[in-house]
């Protein structure tokens, strides 16, 4: 019966140490991917600008940059009318990344005409 009981708290005791070690890992990865998220919505800013860029995405650029604790999920709630962690997942990535490539090559160019004249 001892033996039953010790083999009971440990595996009480190793599943605990799974969900702490877990949640630990999806809160890292959740202010990883802010981080990267706000760096990407800066820069965007800085070279091409949020104005320039459509109203849905600047809506969630702005709460991003408001709330950079919150998830994906958390962000999509709060805008109006609410959106799936997917919508606003590929709303960052694509067109941010999309906005910092469009905005470099105008860059680019633009360094080009003047380096020539």
């Amino acid at each position: 019966m001892e033996y039953i009981n010790i083999k009971i708290e440990k595996e009480i005791r190793n599943d605990m140490v799974r969900a702490i070690n877990s949640e630990t890992a999806n809160i890292e990865k959740t202010i990883n991917a802010s981080v990267e998220q706000v760096r990407a919505i800066e820069k965007v800013d800085k070279l091409y600008g949020l104005d320039n860029i459509d109203e849905d995405l600047k809506k969630v650029a702005l709460l991003r940059l408001e709330y950079k604790n919150l998830s994906l999920n958390e962000l999509g709630r709060r805008l109006d009318p609410p959106m799936s962690k997917s919508w606003v997942n590929r709303r960052i990535k694509n067109t941010f990344i999309k906005n910092l490539i469009n905005a470099s090559v105008v860059l680019f160019v633009l360094l080009m005409v003047i380096g020539r004249t």
